[in-house]
Protein backbone atom coordinates (compact mmCIF):
# COMPACT_ATOMS: atom_id res chain seq x y z
CA UNK A 1 0.00 0.00 0.00
CA UNK A 2 1.33 3.42 -0.89
CA UNK A 3 0.51 7.00 0.03
CA UNK A 4 0.91 9.74 -2.54
CA UNK A 5 0.36 13.48 -2.46
CA UNK A 6 -0.45 13.58 -6.17
CA UNK A 7 -2.63 11.44 -8.40
CA UNK A 8 -1.09 9.25 -11.12
CA UNK A 9 -1.30 10.49 -14.70
CA UNK A 10 -3.60 8.99 -17.29
CA UNK A 11 -2.31 5.74 -18.71
CA UNK A 12 -2.34 3.85 -22.01
CA UNK A 13 -4.11 0.63 -22.94
CA UNK A 14 -3.48 -2.19 -20.44
CA UNK A 15 -1.71 -5.32 -21.68
CA UNK A 16 -3.28 -8.77 -21.46
CA UNK A 17 -3.18 -10.18 -17.89
CA UNK A 18 -0.43 -12.76 -17.38
CA UNK A 19 -2.91 -15.33 -16.08
CA UNK A 20 -4.69 -15.12 -19.43
CA UNK A 21 -1.46 -15.01 -21.42
CA UNK A 22 0.03 -18.22 -20.00
CA UNK A 23 -3.00 -20.20 -21.10
CA UNK A 24 -2.00 -19.59 -24.72
CA UNK A 25 1.80 -19.84 -24.44
CA UNK A 26 4.18 -22.78 -24.22
CA UNK A 27 7.59 -23.19 -22.65
CA UNK A 28 9.37 -21.76 -25.68
CA UNK A 29 7.09 -18.95 -26.79
CA UNK A 30 7.09 -16.41 -23.96
CA UNK A 31 6.42 -13.14 -25.82
CA UNK A 32 9.53 -11.10 -26.58
CA UNK A 33 8.11 -8.13 -24.70
CA UNK A 34 8.41 -10.07 -21.43
CA UNK A 35 11.92 -11.50 -21.85
CA UNK A 36 14.48 -10.13 -19.43
CA UNK A 37 17.30 -10.07 -21.98
CA UNK A 38 15.26 -7.51 -23.90
CA UNK A 39 15.30 -5.03 -21.01
CA UNK A 40 17.48 -2.22 -22.28
CA UNK A 41 17.17 -0.26 -19.04
CA UNK A 42 18.82 -2.97 -16.92
CA UNK A 43 22.60 -3.26 -16.88
CA UNK A 44 24.42 -6.57 -17.25
CA UNK A 45 25.19 -6.56 -13.53
CA UNK A 46 21.55 -6.04 -12.64
CA UNK A 47 20.37 -8.65 -15.11
CA UNK A 48 22.66 -11.26 -13.57
CA UNK A 49 20.82 -10.80 -10.31
CA UNK A 50 17.80 -12.52 -11.81
CA UNK A 51 19.33 -15.55 -9.99
CA UNK A 52 17.84 -14.62 -6.63
CA UNK A 53 19.60 -17.40 -4.72
CA UNK A 54 23.05 -15.92 -5.38
CA UNK A 55 22.31 -12.51 -3.84
CA UNK A 56 23.24 -11.54 -0.28
CA UNK A 57 20.58 -10.59 2.25
CA UNK A 58 20.27 -6.99 3.35
CA UNK A 59 21.22 -6.66 7.01
CA UNK A 60 19.70 -3.72 8.85
CA UNK A 61 18.30 -3.17 12.34
CA UNK A 62 14.51 -3.34 12.55
CA UNK A 63 12.76 -0.10 13.41
CA UNK A 64 10.24 -0.14 16.27
CA UNK A 65 7.21 2.03 15.52
CA UNK A 66 6.08 1.83 19.14
CA UNK A 67 9.29 3.50 20.29
CA UNK A 68 9.09 6.08 17.50
CA UNK A 69 5.54 6.99 18.51
CA UNK A 70 6.18 7.24 22.25
CA UNK A 71 8.05 10.48 22.91
CA UNK A 72 8.16 9.73 26.64
CA UNK A 73 10.10 6.50 26.11
CA UNK A 74 13.74 6.60 27.18
CA UNK A 75 14.58 4.91 23.87
CA UNK A 76 12.63 7.35 21.69
CA UNK A 77 15.56 9.55 20.64
CA UNK A 78 17.78 6.53 20.08
CA UNK A 79 15.15 4.98 17.80
CA UNK A 80 14.82 8.25 15.85
CA UNK A 81 18.58 8.26 15.28
CA UNK A 82 18.45 4.63 14.19
CA UNK A 83 15.61 5.46 11.79
CA UNK A 84 17.58 8.27 10.20
CA UNK A 85 20.70 6.11 9.90
CA UNK A 86 18.86 3.22 8.22
CA UNK A 87 17.07 5.51 5.78
CA UNK A 88 20.29 7.36 4.93
CA UNK A 89 21.98 4.04 4.20
CA UNK A 90 19.18 2.13 2.51
CA UNK A 91 16.13 4.31 1.84
CA UNK A 92 14.01 1.43 3.16
CA UNK A 93 13.50 -0.47 6.39
CA UNK A 94 11.83 -3.34 8.23
CA UNK A 95 9.14 -2.06 10.63
CA UNK A 96 8.19 -3.96 13.78
CA UNK A 97 5.75 -3.26 16.62
CA UNK A 98 3.49 -1.51 14.10
CA UNK A 99 0.22 -2.55 15.72
CA UNK A 100 -1.30 -4.49 12.81
CA UNK A 101 -2.59 -7.81 14.09
CA UNK A 102 -1.12 -10.89 12.42
CA UNK A 103 -4.69 -12.08 11.82
CA UNK A 104 -5.41 -8.94 9.77
CA UNK A 105 -2.21 -9.41 7.76
CA UNK A 106 -3.30 -12.97 7.03
CA UNK A 107 -6.80 -11.86 6.02
CA UNK A 108 -5.57 -9.24 3.55
CA UNK A 109 -3.25 -11.82 1.97
CA UNK A 110 -6.10 -14.29 1.73
CA UNK A 111 -8.59 -11.98 0.01
CA UNK A 112 -5.87 -11.07 -2.50
CA UNK A 113 -5.24 -14.73 -3.26
CA UNK A 114 -8.96 -15.33 -3.58
CA UNK A 115 -9.29 -12.54 -6.12
CA UNK A 116 -6.54 -13.83 -8.40
CA UNK A 117 -8.05 -17.31 -8.10
CA UNK A 118 -11.40 -16.15 -9.50
CA UNK A 119 -12.42 -17.18 -13.02
CA UNK A 120 -11.12 -14.76 -15.64
CA UNK A 121 -14.58 -13.48 -16.56
CA UNK A 122 -15.19 -12.43 -12.97
CA UNK A 123 -11.85 -10.64 -12.63
CA UNK A 124 -12.43 -8.87 -15.96
CA UNK A 125 -15.48 -7.15 -14.50
CA UNK A 126 -12.98 -5.08 -12.54
CA UNK A 127 -10.62 -4.33 -15.46
CA UNK A 128 -8.77 -1.04 -15.61
CA UNK A 129 -10.16 1.63 -17.87
CA UNK A 130 -8.22 3.38 -20.64
CA UNK A 131 -7.79 6.64 -18.74
CA UNK A 132 -7.10 5.51 -15.17
CA UNK A 133 -4.84 3.10 -13.29
CA UNK A 134 -7.32 1.52 -10.88
CA UNK A 135 -8.64 -1.99 -11.34
CA UNK A 136 -7.36 -5.34 -12.55
CA UNK A 137 -4.72 -5.80 -15.23
CA UNK A 138 -1.06 -5.77 -16.14
CA UNK A 139 1.35 -3.25 -17.59
CA UNK A 140 0.21 -0.61 -20.04
CA UNK A 141 1.03 -0.99 -23.72
CA UNK A 142 3.50 1.45 -25.24
CA UNK A 143 6.22 1.31 -27.85
CA UNK A 144 9.69 -0.01 -26.89
CA UNK A 145 8.47 -1.30 -23.54
CA UNK A 146 9.09 -4.59 -21.80
CA UNK A 147 6.46 -5.82 -19.42
CA UNK A 148 6.55 -7.14 -15.87
CA UNK A 149 5.54 -10.74 -15.31
CA UNK A 150 2.75 -9.92 -12.88
CA UNK A 151 -0.91 -9.09 -12.60
CA UNK A 152 -2.29 -6.58 -10.15
CA UNK A 153 -5.40 -5.16 -8.59
CA UNK A 154 -4.95 -1.46 -7.85
CA UNK A 155 -7.50 0.31 -5.64
CA UNK A 156 -7.82 3.77 -4.15
CA UNK A 157 -8.85 3.59 -0.50
CA UNK A 158 -8.52 7.24 0.60
CA UNK A 159 -10.04 9.81 0.39
CA UNK A 160 -13.26 7.97 1.14
CA UNK A 161 -15.28 9.89 -1.44
CA UNK A 162 -12.77 8.88 -4.15
CA UNK A 163 -13.27 5.16 -3.72
CA UNK A 164 -14.63 3.52 -6.86
CA UNK A 165 -16.37 0.34 -5.78
CA UNK A 166 -16.79 -0.76 -9.38
CA UNK A 167 -13.21 -1.99 -9.09
CA UNK A 168 -13.67 -3.72 -5.72
CA UNK A 169 -14.33 -7.48 -6.11
CA UNK A 170 -17.90 -8.40 -5.31
CA UNK A 171 -17.52 -12.19 -5.37
CA UNK A 172 -15.25 -12.48 -2.33
CA UNK A 173 -16.90 -12.53 1.09
CA UNK A 174 -15.50 -9.89 3.44
CA UNK A 175 -13.24 -8.32 0.79
CA UNK A 176 -14.55 -4.81 1.36
CA UNK A 177 -14.67 -5.20 5.14
CA UNK A 178 -11.12 -6.58 5.25
CA UNK A 179 -9.64 -3.92 2.98
CA UNK A 180 -11.37 -1.11 4.86
CA UNK A 181 -9.98 -2.40 8.17
CA UNK A 182 -6.52 -2.78 6.64
CA UNK A 183 -6.65 0.71 5.13
CA UNK A 184 -7.48 2.29 8.49
CA UNK A 185 -4.52 0.56 10.10
CA UNK A 186 -2.09 1.35 7.30
CA UNK A 187 -3.13 5.00 7.37
CA UNK A 188 -2.40 5.05 11.11
CA UNK A 189 1.04 3.54 10.51
CA UNK A 190 1.69 5.98 7.68
CA UNK A 191 0.88 9.00 9.82
CA UNK A 192 3.04 7.79 12.71
CA UNK A 193 5.91 6.96 10.39
CA UNK A 194 5.81 10.30 8.56
CA UNK A 195 5.84 12.12 11.88
CA UNK A 196 8.86 10.14 13.03
CA UNK A 197 10.72 10.69 9.76
CA UNK A 198 10.11 14.43 10.00
CA UNK A 199 11.43 14.50 13.57
CA UNK A 200 14.46 12.42 12.58
CA UNK A 201 15.52 15.14 10.12
CA UNK A 202 14.75 17.88 12.67
CA UNK A 203 11.56 19.16 11.07
CA UNK A 204 8.20 19.80 12.68
CA UNK A 205 6.60 16.38 13.07
CA UNK A 206 3.56 17.39 11.00
CA UNK A 207 5.60 18.75 8.07
CA UNK A 208 5.09 15.80 5.73
CA UNK A 209 1.53 15.14 6.86
CA UNK A 210 0.55 18.68 5.92
CA UNK A 211 1.89 18.09 2.42
CA UNK A 212 0.03 14.79 2.09
CA UNK A 213 -3.23 16.17 3.41
CA UNK A 214 -5.19 15.42 6.55
CA UNK A 215 -7.20 12.26 7.19
CA UNK A 216 -9.83 13.17 4.62
CA UNK A 217 -7.49 14.43 1.90
CA UNK A 218 -4.61 11.92 2.02
CA UNK A 219 -4.30 9.85 -1.16
CA UNK A 220 -3.82 6.22 -0.19
CA UNK A 221 -3.73 3.34 -2.65
CA UNK A 222 -3.64 -0.43 -2.25
CA UNK A 223 -2.07 -2.73 -4.82
CA UNK A 224 -2.41 -6.51 -4.74
CA UNK A 225 0.32 -8.20 -6.82
CA UNK A 226 0.30 -11.71 -8.25
CA UNK A 227 3.33 -13.27 -9.93
CA UNK A 228 2.14 -16.32 -11.90
CA UNK A 229 4.52 -19.26 -12.35
CA UNK A 230 6.53 -19.17 -15.59
CA UNK A 231 7.91 -22.26 -17.33
CA UNK A 232 11.14 -20.34 -17.99
CA UNK A 233 11.52 -18.05 -14.95
CA UNK A 234 15.07 -17.07 -15.89
CA UNK A 235 13.67 -15.33 -18.99
CA UNK A 236 11.19 -13.02 -17.27
CA UNK A 237 11.16 -10.63 -14.32
CA UNK A 238 8.26 -10.11 -11.94
CA UNK A 239 8.89 -6.41 -11.43
CA UNK A 240 11.57 -4.41 -13.19
CA UNK A 241 14.06 -2.30 -11.20
CA UNK A 242 12.30 0.91 -10.24
CA UNK A 243 11.81 3.55 -7.60
CA UNK A 244 8.36 4.20 -6.16
CA UNK A 245 6.69 7.44 -7.20
CA UNK A 246 4.87 7.61 -3.88
CA UNK A 247 5.64 9.43 -0.63
CA UNK A 248 6.05 6.10 1.13
CA UNK A 249 5.20 2.49 0.28
CA UNK A 250 4.19 -0.02 2.95
CA UNK A 251 4.68 -3.51 1.63
CA UNK A 252 3.61 -6.85 3.01
CA UNK A 253 5.71 -9.70 1.67
CA UNK A 254 4.58 -13.22 0.93
CA UNK A 255 4.97 -15.47 3.97
CA UNK A 256 7.05 -18.07 2.12
CA UNK A 257 8.18 -16.95 -1.33
CA UNK A 258 11.11 -14.54 -1.54
CA UNK A 259 11.77 -12.21 -4.44
CA UNK A 260 11.88 -8.65 -3.10
CA UNK A 261 15.26 -6.95 -3.54
CA UNK A 262 16.73 -3.55 -2.62
CA UNK A 263 19.50 -1.67 -4.42
CA UNK A 264 22.31 -0.13 -2.34
CA UNK A 265 25.48 1.41 -3.79
CA UNK A 266 24.98 -0.38 -7.10
CA UNK A 267 24.48 -3.81 -5.52
CA UNK A 268 21.24 -5.77 -5.13
CA UNK A 269 20.33 -7.36 -1.80
CA UNK A 270 17.55 -9.78 -0.93
CA UNK A 271 14.97 -8.55 1.55
CA UNK A 272 14.46 -11.33 4.11
CA UNK A 273 11.01 -12.52 5.06
CA UNK A 274 10.43 -11.60 8.70
CA UNK A 275 7.05 -12.68 10.13
CA UNK A 276 4.65 -9.86 11.01
CA UNK A 277 7.07 -7.21 9.75
CA UNK A 278 6.19 -4.48 7.26
CA UNK A 279 8.72 -3.42 4.64
CA UNK A 280 8.83 0.35 4.22
CA UNK A 281 10.21 1.99 1.09
CA UNK A 282 10.76 5.74 0.85
CA UNK A 283 9.20 7.00 -2.38
CA UNK A 284 10.52 9.62 -4.76
CA UNK A 285 8.29 12.36 -3.35
CA UNK A 286 9.66 11.99 0.19
CA UNK A 287 13.23 11.35 -0.96
CA UNK A 288 13.24 14.74 -2.69
CA UNK A 289 12.30 16.40 0.60
CA UNK A 290 14.68 14.50 2.89
CA UNK A 291 17.59 13.58 0.57
CA UNK A 292 17.55 10.00 1.91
Amino acid sequence: MGVSSISPMNLAIPSKPIQELIKSTTEKDVPETYKIQQLSNISDDNTSNNNHSEIEYMVTPSIDLGLLSNASSTQHEQELQKLRSVLNSWGCLQLINHGLASSLLDKIREVGKEFFGLPLEQKQKHNRTLDWFEGYGGDTISECQNYNWNDRLHLRVYPLDHRNFNFWPEYIPNFRETLEEYAVEVRRVTKSLLKAIAKSVELDEDSFLKECGDDEAMNLFTRFNYYPPCSTPERVIGLKPHSDGTVVTILQQDKQVEGLQALKDGQWFKVPIVPNTLFINIGDQLEERTLF
